[in-house]
């Protein structure tokens, strides 16, 4: 009994050693470890960096880039896709906005500010405001009145005919251009466009001393715009500038005729001929012999961009059939063609 317990102590006093054995092991060991198992990393680290470093000197140097030469001309407006200006023609564009400003006959004037006029109906505050996000001197760019009153060939004494007037952002460059020997009517179907043109006038001779006693206005939204109220064999030139009457169907014929009757063109030569018979042998009636008509509308970007419209060609097509033939229409401007004919 007395050997079997102290067997059972020597097992005991053996395994506590064997433990403490194993345990001064593994803290001698550890350190070791450790820095076996950190001495990779660093030696990666260092690997990736001779990589990079490897990296970096096996590239090619860049040749230096050449200086891109600025693009001063400053385009507005839609050019048809692919086409590209020859250089004729591009000279004839000023290249920037101050250029095409500076080369004006007469300052291209400022919309008004709605602000400055408390007295003004909610809707003429509306349309005040609507022509002051829709006038900016970037439009001077491809609108640009000394150009256009070039192609129409405007000179002093000239009667010419502003159909479709609006705020008069060339109302008052025509009426600078045929001077007091001259005279200008300003036509419109919409009475506000007309107050604006006074406005402007008001201020033109308050903040300038210019006065303008040349301009008439004409208010021809009784006839719905059809009679232009101008005196027989009184004009030399009756410029329509996106006034749309031959190059847009009315509004109400989109909910009469299909898809397909909106792009035939002979259906549409006849709505149009149709529509405008009237408003077209008024102003025929109001042209001298020889005188001008300047139909002026956005170029086709290209075939069957739109349906319900006419382009150049047809409305020179229809001129004709009004009694008019072709005179002239340069190409001068991107964005807009300018259709010039005469009265036989």
């Amino acid at each position: 009994m007395k050997s079997a317990t102290s067997t059972s102590c020597f097992q005991k006093i053996y395994s506590n050693c064997l433990g403490i054995l194993f345990l001064l092991i593994f803290i001698i060991c550890m350190p070791s470890c450790s820095r076996t198992t950190n001495q990779p990393a660093d030696s990666n680290i260092d690997s990736v960096k001779e990589r990079e470093t490897s990296v970096k000197s096996a590239e090619p140097v860049a040749a230096p880039l050449k200086p891109i030469k600025p693009v001063t001309q400053e385009i507005t407006g839609s050019i048809a896709p692919g086409k590209v200006d020859s250089p004729p023609l591009a000279d004839k564009f000023p290249r920037n906005v101050e250029d095409a400003l500076a080369e004006q006959e007469f300052p291209i004037l400022a919309p008004l500010e709605p602000d400055e006029y408390p007295d003004l109906t909610l809707d003429e505050i509306e349309y005040v405001k609507f022509m002051k996000a829709l006038i900016n001197k970037s439009r001077v760019i491809n609108f640009n009145p000394r150009r256009i009153m070039d192609v129409i060939e405007l000179k002093k004494g000239d009667v010419i005919a502003d159909i479709g007037c609006g705020p008069g952002y060339l109302t008052f460059q025509f009426a600078n251009k045929v001077g007091k020997s001259g005279k200008v009517y300003a036509v419109d179907i919409e009475p506000m466009a007309l107050k604006y043109i006074v406005l402007q006038a008001k201020k033109l001779k308050k903040d300038r001393g210019i006065e303008f006693t040349n301009i008439k206005l004409i208010d021809n939204s009784k006839s719905g715009g059809n009679d232009i109220m101008i005196p027989p064999n009184s004009l030399d030139i009756a410029f329509l500038c996106g006034v749309h009457n031959l190059a847009v169907i009315p509004h109400r014929y989109n909910n009469i005729l299909t898809e397909k009757q909106l792009k035939d063109k002979n259906l549409l030569h006849k709505l149009i001929k149709k529509e405008n018979m009237e408003f077209m042998m008024n102003i025929h009636k109001a042209l001298k012999t020889g005188g001008k008509i300047v139909i002026i509308e956005a170029r086709k970007l290209e075939p069957g961009d739109r349906t319900g419209v006419f382009f150049e060609e047809d409305i020179k097509k229809l001129l004709k059939e009004f009694g008019f033939t072709f005179y002239k229409s340069p190409d001068d401007f991107r964005s807009i063609f300018v259709l010039v004919m005469k009265k036989k």
